[in-house]
């Protein structure tokens, strides 16, 4: 097995509901990973949020200085984790910035008989002229303990990306969202801290890729699951199989809708955790 960090905190920095006074929620997704290893903390970003005004708003209420995290993880390239890239980055913000290739791709999807765009406010070439810019399908490790996973190998398992599309080559077309990420922590007794955006690749395929990456066995999953447009059903189905794998705590936030959520109030006491903006859950 690979080297695990010691200690691990989560704080969600930007989510669909606030878990605090004064925080602000919205539509999208942030959360800053602290991790110690050897004697040595480092910071890393995942995500930006929609607008950049709740991510450095909710900061500065919970005291975290912009330009602590060194390295900044984009889950995949839509504007819900991806628009706060410009505010982070006028706040005097410079973190590497890791994504997969296609995450500044021009992405679109159809919202009331229209075609809108929903990718990245910020051009590959700008972000790059402003800050470092790392471009990766593989998976590595970021930090020690820490992997960016890289493009998620689908097994089968039931995806989310209907209705997306991206512009390649001057055409439109169908986008399986290949951009579509995570990062995974290794937690020295405890097993894999998973942090998903969207989970467009199915949470089901992203946990089998993470312990192949890591080498060990997820104990948790954070982020989106991208359960909220499927049938109660489906989703306690996913929920079902992660239980069965192993995964000992799930904190669905921001796309994982309702069904999940409820799963906390009606059935699993103790495997769901409470999510909003300023949620924290340390490991172990």
């Amino acid at each position: 097995m690979e080297k695990a960090a010691e200690r691990l905190e989560v704080t969600l920095l930007v989510d669909n509901s606030v878990s605090a006074p004064k925080l602000r929620a919205e539509w999208g997704f942030s959360a800053l990973l602290r991790v110690w290893s050897g004697g040595n903390q480092y910071t890393v970003l995942f995500d930006t949020g929609e607008s950049g005004t709740v991510l450095l708003h909710n900061m500065r209420i919970l005291g975290v200085d912009p330009r602590e995290p060194s390295i900044l993880a984009l889950s995949h390239g839509h504007y819900d984790h991806t628009g706060g890239l410009p505010a982070l980055l006028d706040s005097g913000a410079r973190p590497l910035v890791v994504a997969h290739p296609a995450a500044f791709e021009p992405k679109y999807a159809y919202h009331g008989g229209r075609l809108e765009y929903i990718g990245a406010p910020i051009s590959r070439d700008d972000l790059a002229r402003r800050t470092g810019l790392l471009l990766a399908s593989n998976s590595f490790q970021l930090a020690p303990g820490v992997y960016w996973l890289g493009q998620v190998e689908r097994e089968g398992y039931p995806e989310s990306h209907e209705g997306l599309y991206a512009e390649r080559g001057g055409r439109l077309v169908e986008d399986e969202v290949p951009d579509d990420t995570g990062v995974a922590v290794l937690v020295e007794g405890l097993g894999v801290v998973l942090l998903t955006g969207c989970s467009h690749s199915g949470i089901l395929n992203t946990v089998r890729h993470a312990e192949r990456v890591t080498g060990g066995k997820v104990y948790a999953v954070i982020g989106g699951l991208h359960l909220a447009h499927v049938e109660p059903e489906e989703a306690y189905s996913i929920l079902d199989r992660l239980e069965e794998w192993g995964v000992h705590r799930v904190a669905p936030a921001h796309c994982s809708g309702l069904p999940a959520a409820c799963q906390s109030l009606e059935i699993r006491r103790g495997f769901l955790l409470p999510t909003g903006s300023g949620a924290r859950y340390s490991f172990p």
